[in-house]
Formats: structure tokens, sequence, C-alpha cells
């Protein structure tokens, strides 16, 4: 027995040896601190127990190393590779732990339990059959942008080693670390798990680009992240200073009458101050859209328009606008010169609204201007909708005055829009989104109709929910050099309108501003499978499926009936009225409107406006003829016989 025990005393002394003899990257200073302790242990890094040699731990006391040592193995022991330290130091003296991995020729970046060691002169912790703990965690080194330009370049990256990428890295699930200037843009989608944008440094996400944070996005100066217009920040941490760059169409003549140049705007970032929209150099508009307070224009038309320079100058318009711009809300505005609008704050981290519209019985406009005010874009088809909201909304084209028309699409971030209550229900008209809970629009079936020519276009939607009702007026463009294309009903008319599903025909007024050529095209949304466009003036019938778009001629000052759109190939005769009736050479019709009369071939043989009750057909011959009648309250047709 006194034979074996002699034997394990010399191989464990001869291993001890061994280990000691391994060199060491850090050098302790034994000579300042003559006084000792022991520290017995054995070591896990991201809870694996480490059986190796080639891991060094140091103990240090601010810089200064008081010990460092790499494993000695045990073969016998429940630990096969113990840790012996010998720290210097003084008691109370508190020493933190580092690790060096020879393996790699490079420090680990870790976290340690216990965080730090108390020396204590003489003391001892653990021993070989019972080592202690030391646990330590790999902090993960952050992918480090360095350079100056795109972000996909792989050459503006350090990888964590301080190497230069050969390729873009997956920095899906990375932390990151911004160290230089670049900008995210050209369809780039920027995905990182914690990004840190250190003094001095930015990043901007161009209007085509598209950054997602999953972990914490960290940034403390605004002019260090800028979001611009058209571009999409994905992140959930309050805090984040920003600013959202809002691109601005200037008018073509900002001192006569303003057609172009208008644009709705919202803020993406709270806190942003509406006093910083006033341009420090030439002149500007900024309007909020209020129901309940209106003005009175140049031409004593009242609109629900305040303009913030009259906040500015009367007080008793002073409580219509915050100190900072509101969410959800959308702005009317124009700058005379500057090309963009700077809104600087916090990066709004809301992805969920519910909006009440203050619907009124007593004003006849109940319009809404909101804002998308969240970092990101949202779908129309995402947004749930009460009954007593139209579906559709309504944009601003700047470059052209014109307000289009949408059933469905994108809202931007930073984008206004408008929307309409069509009565007054409970709960109020209301809108809701969050962005985990996608909603579904009522008109899924509908034809957007747009008329244009060299100075621009202007849209209508004809919708089909089973309805005959309801549906979004019909806004005065800015530019009133547009031609207007529109439906009408009881006087009203209409961007967006709503239709019975089984309706065959339906008019379609066009408001020509000037002589010129104009192109009417039609993009279908639904299964159609006709749809013509019946041209009243020269009896043309276009196939707009087959043809995609018609051309003609018009005058200012045209009959606004002259088209209409016709959805079934149908022929049948609808007698269940009679409103016409012949008394010798007249057609006597008992209602106003538009009347065509047409031969059994299908050719228009008189085509006008009723200007009184009754049409001359002196000029018919004795036949059966199809009288057709357009007017405010639809599409009529009667087969009559002229004797």
């Amino acid at each position: 027995m006194k034979k074996i025990f002699l034997i394990l005393v010399c191989i464990c002394g001869c291993m001890t040896i061994k280990a000691q003899e391994l060199p060491t990257h850090w050098t302790p200073d034994i000579y300042t601190y003559p006084n000792t302790m022991t520290i017995t242990s054995y070591v896990v890094i991201d809870g694996v127990e480490q059986l190796n040699t080639d891991i060094e731990v140091g103990l240090f006391v601010g810089d200064e190393c008081r010990a460092a040592i790499r494993a000695t193995h045990y073969s016998a022991f429940e630990h096969e590779y113990i840790w012996y330290l010998y720290p210097h130091g003084e008691t109370g003296h508190v020493m933190t732990m580092r690790v060096w991995n020879h393996s790699t020729d490079s420090e680990m970046i870790v976290t340690s339990d216990p965080a730090s060691i108390t020396f204590i002169t003489d003391g001892s912790m653990g021993s070989t059959q019972n080592p202690q703990l030391l646990s330590f965690t790999s902090a993960s080194l952050p992918y480090t942008y360095v350079g100056k330009g795109q972000w996909d370049e792989p050459g503006n990256w350090r990888n964590p080693d301080g190497s230069t990428p050969t390729a873009m890295p997956d920095l899906a699930n990375k932390d990151v670390e911004i160290n230089g200037i670049t900008i995210i843009d050209n369809g780039v989608v920027a995905e990182v798990n914690n990004m840190t944008i250190n003094a001095n440094c930015s990043v901007e996400i161009g209007s085509k680009g598209i950054l997602t944070v999953k972990g914490k996005l960290t940034d403390t100066d605004v002019s260090q992240l800028i979001l611009h217009d058209g571009g999409q920040i994905f992140q959930t941490n309050a805090g984040v200073k920003a600013t959202f760059r809002k691109s601005i169409v200037n008018p073509k003549d900002w001192n006569g009458k303003q057609k172009d140049g208008w644009q709705f705007i919202s803020s993406p970032v709270v806190g942003a101050a509406v006093e910083d929209f006033i341009p420090e150099n030439g002149d500007y508009d900024l309007y909020i859209w209020d129901n309940d307070n209106v003005m009175e224009d140049e031409d004593e038309t009242e609109i629900p328009w305040v303009n913030y320079k009259v906040h500015y100058d009367d007080e008793y318009y002073e409580d219509f606008f915050a100190t900072c711009f509101a969410e959800n809300t959308g702005y009317l505005a124009s700058y005379e010169n500057l090309n963009h609008a700077d809104f600087k704050g916090e990066l709004n981290v809301s992805t969920e609204f519910e909006i009440e519209l203050n619907y009124s019985k007593y004003r006849s406009w109940n319009l809404f201007l909101l804002g998308n005010t969240f970092t990101f874009d949202i779908e129309w088809d995402d947004v749930e909708k009460t009954t007593s909201v139209s579906d559709g909304f309504v944009s601003l084209n700047p470059k052209t005055g014109v307000f289009e028309y949408h059933s469905t699409g994108t809202i931007k971030s930073g984008q206004g829009y408008v929307v309409n209550a069509t009565k007054n229900t409970k709960p109020n008209p209301t809108l809701t989104y969050s962005k985990d809970a996608k909603g579904r629009g009522v008109m899924s079936k509908n034809i957007n109709v747009i008329v244009s020519n060299s100075k621009g276009s202007d849209n209508v939607i004809i919708g089909f929910n089973g309805s005959e009702n309801g549906g979004f007026p019909k806004l005065e463009n800015f530019n009133d050099e547009i031609a207007t294309a529109f439906t009408m009903r009881d006087n009203v008319r209409y961007g967006i309108s709503n239709h019975d599903e089984n309706v065959r025909e339906i008019p379609l007024c066009f408001d020509a501003k000037e002589i010129g050529t104009y192109t009417i095209s039609m993009k279908p949304s639904g299964d159609f499978g006709y749809i013509h466009l019946i041209d009243r003036m020269t009896g043309e019938d276009t196939d707009m499926l087959l043809e995609g778009e018609y051309k003609f001629h018009a005058l200012a000052g045209d009959n606004v009936n002259r088209f209409i759109v016709r959805l079934s190939g149908d022929n049948e005769i609808d007698d269940n009225e009679n409103f016409a009736y012949q008394s010798g050479k007249q057609l006597y019709i008992n209602e106003n409107g538009a009347i065509q009369i047409i031969d059994m071939t299908g050719r228009v043989v008189i085509n006008e406006t009723l200007n009184g009750n009754s049409v001359d057909i002196s000029n018919l011959r004795n036949a059966a003829y199809i009288v057709r009648l357009v007017s405010e309250n639809g599409v009529k047709t009667q087969k009559i016989v002229v004797l």
C-alpha cells in the first residue's frame, strides 16, 4: 500500500511540474505583493466543463495581473483538469477574472460567476477533491461597421476577430456596432439582433431600405439615426433618438393660386416639435384639419383648415396645435423652397391603434385627416373598419395637386390620408389596426377608372359590395386644371361609390377642364367577364377588358353625363317601369336626364340631354326602338314602338 501511495505522489508531482511549465499569456506581479492565497478550481465555459490545458485563467485588480495559470490534468479525480491559482495581494483586494484561449491565441470576452474574488491573506478556496467552480459565459463580440457607404458592402465591415469579411456576413441574429457612416437603401433589408450607434457615427435608412432590430437599438443623438421618407424601421425599445426626413415637393408658383406642392404628412417620431417645421428661409404653410371649427377661404367658402400661421398670430387658435405633432394625425403642408422637413424626437414604438371618428349630422362633411405615425408601412386591407366608415382612403399627389382614391393599398410611414364616416353609430365609427392581427377590407371587387391627359390624371373607384348607398365624396382638387372623373347619386359626386353586385350599368361622369384629348383606362379587381365603356356623345362601345383604354376628345363645359360603364352584354329590356310615351312626333319623358334612342341594329339614332320633358322623334321611321335614360337615379331602359 505504501508503494502505491508513493507512486501516486510522484505522478501528481510530475504532472504539476509539467502544468507549471506550460507558458501563460499573462505574467503576474509576485514582488509588489508578497502575500498569497490558494484557489483550487475547475472551469466551466458556456455550460461545458473545460477538459484541456488551452484555457488560461487570470486574476486582476484593475490592469494588474495577480495570478495566471493553465490546467493540471488529474485522471484519477472527478474533475480531471484543475486550475491552481496563487494570487498575490492584500486582504480586501477585489480580483476579477479573465480568460485567454491558447488554441486561438486570443482573449475570450466573458462574464464570470462569481463576478469577483476578494483576496484574503493565506486564504484558501477549494481543494483537489472538491475544487471551486469558476463559471464563464461567452459574451458575443459584435460585428463592426467601420466604413463610409453602403450597408451591404463587405469591405466596410469587421468580423468579431477584427478581420475583414470576404462576403457580406449574415447578421440576422448578430450584434452590430456602428463605428462609421452607412446607408441602408436600394431594396436592402438589414436585420440584426442588437445595434449600437456610437458617437459621431450614423445610420440612414433610405427611401428603399428596411432595418429590423430584433433586440435592442441604442442611439442617443437624433442626428445619428435618420429614417428617410419611404424607408422603414422595425424595432421595439423606447427611447431611441432619431430624425424622420420627409420629402417635400415645392409648388411651381408660390405667390399665385397654389395648384401643386401640397402634401399630407405625419410624424413617426414622438416629441417632434411643430415649431421646428418653420423653415429658416422661405415661406411655408402647415394646416390641421378640424371638422368642428371652420374658416373661410378667399372665395368665402367654409373649410375646416386651421393654418399654424394663424395659430401663431391669433390667440383664438392657439389651442388648435399641440406643441408636438400628434399621434395618428395627418397635416397638410407646403414649403416654398425647402425640399424636406425634419421631424426630430424618439422613434414611435407603437404597433397598433384604435381611432374613433367624431361623426356629426350637423356638418356637411365628416372627413378626417389621419396619419401613419408608425415607423413602418401599413396596408389598408389590414385596417378593421366599422360599417359606418367608407371602405377606402384618399391620398394627395403633391406633384399634380390631385386627390387619389384607393380601395386598397399601402399607407407609407409618415404619410397622411383622409377617411370618411358615413353615419353615426354605436360604437362610434372606428378604425382599428394591429401589426400582429390582420384585417380584411369590405370592398373586394371594384373597378378603378383613371382619366388622364398631358396635364395629369384623376380617378374614381366603382365598387360592388352589395350596397347601393354610401361611398366616399369626391374632393375638389387643388389643381383645377386637371379633368375629373366621378359617379353621382342624389346630386353628390363620389370618388368611391358602392353598388349592388347585380347592377348592369353605371353612369360615369367626366368633367373636362379644357379642350384636349383624354384617355380612360380601367384596372378591375375581382372577377369581371364583361366591362364595356359607352361614349354617349359618339356612340362608341369599347371593350375595356380587350382594348384596355379609350381615347376621346372633349371640351370644357361638355355634358358631364357622357359615359356608361356596362357590366353585362345581356340585351334584355327592363319594362318594369315605363318612363317614356309617344304622343304625335314627341316622346315624353317623366324624368330629367340624358336620352339615347337605339334602333334594333344597336345604332344610336338620337343622343341628347333632355332640356324639357320631351324629345322630337319626327325623323324616326316607324319601327321598334330602345330608349335609355341616364339620370342621377341610375340607368333605365324601355322598349317603344314609333308609329
